[in-house]
């Protein structure tokens, strides 16, 4: 199977850490992989869109195109509406797209609500990780002594998904005073004064994806505050490394943990403002997981097994690309 992915990897956010380890994986399983179409290509794989040149040859040629979406750059995220209403996010889901892969249910709920029903076949594939380098088993790198709480993410971009955090883990430190919070990440413009603020958080800033495995294993809790992340691969990986979450019920957060994989505070959230939040409630859940950290990490790495491999995330592609070849009677 040849598959052709236009997409143009950019720094470490999902999307690109996802084109990597897709094309890697596939490549592996005998595909090939090409970053432009050509007449001999099976199918189309767009990355939330693909660019118009790309989408034009393969609807030209016949070759089925499969849509991959996280979301869609709503206004109470992004303030601009364009994106949905004339953006190329909706133009491949309403006119060029075969099947459309959804990150999550969530994925597919905000997909629906902002673009319409899908024309077309829809599945849903969560992210995957390498489960043999994302394990409880292995060297541990640790920042600091005690009681390690960690907050990762890509970049920072807002208030809400760090100083909620903050203040958590004073409330935590309140019930276990060896508690120390290590932050992994980019800040952005808007809250790069926040880490001057708090001398006693240790700031990692942005650390190469290959020093991860070595933080999450030097952890006992992942804390976060993001909000409405359709499947963060911060939480999966994690959960492979035996470390439980505390988050709240946003995105696909509760999809991801479930019972087992740490705890998620009840949140009424939707599509508009972003809802104000209490750490308290944040501090509560991260309480209740060290509490029985050792049960919760035996269960996080369990779910990472049973659902978020890999293997199982290529296997949900390699069908929907074969149901979207048949469906074109290639």
């Amino acid at each position: 199977m040849k598959v052709c992915i236009p997409f143009a990897q950019r720094g470490i956010g999902g999307p690109s850490t996802f084109a990597q380890k897709l094309g890697q994986r596939l490549a592996l399983r005998g595909a090939s992989v090409a970053d432009a179409c050509t007449e001999d290509c099976d199918v189309l794989l767009a990355i939330v869109s693909a660019p118009l040149g790309e989408l034009l040859k393969a609807k030209r040629w016949g070759i089925p195109i499969v849509q991959r979406l996280d979301g869609v750059y709503y206004p109470a995220v992004s303030g601009w509406r364009w994106w949905i209403d004339d953006g190329p996010i909706w133009m491949t889901y309403r006119f060029f797209a075969d099947r459309v892969v959804f990150q999550s249910e969530y994925s597919r709920r905000m997909c629906e609500h902002f673009l319409g029903a899908p024309r077309c076949p829809c599945s849903i594939v969560y992210n995957g990780v390498d489960l043999a380098l994302f394990s409880p088993e292995g060297e541990a790198k640790r920042v600091a002594e005690g009681t390690v709480l960690l907050c990762l993410l890509a970049t920072f971009w807002r208030e809400s998904e760090i100083l909620p955090v903050l203040e958590a883990f004073d409330h935590i430190r309140a019930e276990h005073e060896d508690a120390r919070l290590v932050v992994v990440g980019r800040f952005t413009r808007q809250v790069g004064h926040i880490p001057e603020s708090r001398p006693d958080v240790d700031w990692l800033g942005q650390v190469p994806h290959s020093e991860l495995p070595a933080i999450y294993r030097g952890a006992e809790l992942m804390l976060s505050s993001k909000l409405r992340s359709p499947c963060p691969n911060a939480v999966i990986e994690a959960m492979a490394s035996g470390v439980p979450t505390a988050c709240y019920d946003s995105g696909g957060h509760s999809e991801l943990i479930g019972e087992e994989g740490g705890v998620c505070v009840p949140l009424a959230d939707g599509f508009g403002p972003f809802p104000t939040l209490d750490a308290r409630d944040l501090a509560q859940a991260g309480n209740r997981v060290l509490a029985n950290r050792s049960a919760f990490a035996v269960g996080a790495r369990r779910r990472a097994e049973q659902r978020f491999s890999l293997d199982q995330m290529v296997d949900g592609y390699l069908e929907a690309f074969e149901e979207a070849i048949r469906s074109r009677g290639r």
